[in-house]
């Protein structure tokens, strides 16, 4: 869908908004990418919330992540990466470092030495899948039969969810290079 990615005009907020800044121009499209980021913030407070009533967030991990960096291309992408340098579609920090959180009120998966911290670890996007699979739920995908022969996934749950204070997993890089094309 060439339009999964725009923002809409359905917001609540987008009335009110786009009266304070004109239909056009960098204004406009800043308002839009805020309130698209406001409706995904209520999405997930909604969804927090709804897990939290039937029960299932104690036993639940959350992953919110970007993809890329934005992409500040002409006057239709008003991306913004400063004081990172590069894009979206770049081998540069701007394009390639991005925001995330993960939230779980267990202990059993977050410790209380992990909560707060940030990992700087070098993580590519295909890493989820180990990290999720054998870090989170705890099973091994070799023993569970999936042929990992072809797979480029690491599983970074440890060094994510480690006390920061601890010299063993201190400056630890579970992957140090990444290749995008060869």
């Amino acid at each position: 869908d060439p339009d999964a990615h725009p923002p809409t005009a359905d917001l609540p907020q987008y009335d009110v908004l786009m009266k304070m800044t004109g239909e056009e121009g960098l204004g406009h499209k800043r308002v839009m990418a805020a309130l698209t980021l406001t409706d995904l913030d209520n999405s997930i407070g909604s969804l927090v919330a709804t897990m939290n009533t039937t029960g299932m967030l104690e036993n639940s991990v959350i992953i919110v992540n970007s993809d890329n960096g934005g992409d500040p291309c002409g006057e239709h992408l008003v991306g913004d990466n400063h004081p990172l340098r590069g894009s979206k579609m770049t081998y540069f920090q701007g394009g390639l470092k991005v925001p995330g959180f993960i939230y779980s009120p267990n202990k059993a998966y977050i410790p209380h030495q992990a909560r707060g911290t940030t990992y700087d670890g070098l993580m590519h996007h295909v890493d989820w899948v180990r990290t999720i699979y054998e870090g989170v739920v705890g099973r091994s995908l070799d023993d569970d039969g999936y042929d990992t022969s072809t797979l480029d996934s690491l599983n970074h749950w440890q060094a994510i969810t480690a006390d920061p204070d601890d010299p063993q997993f201190a400056d630890s890089d579970v992957r140090d290079n990444i290749i995008f094309a060869l």
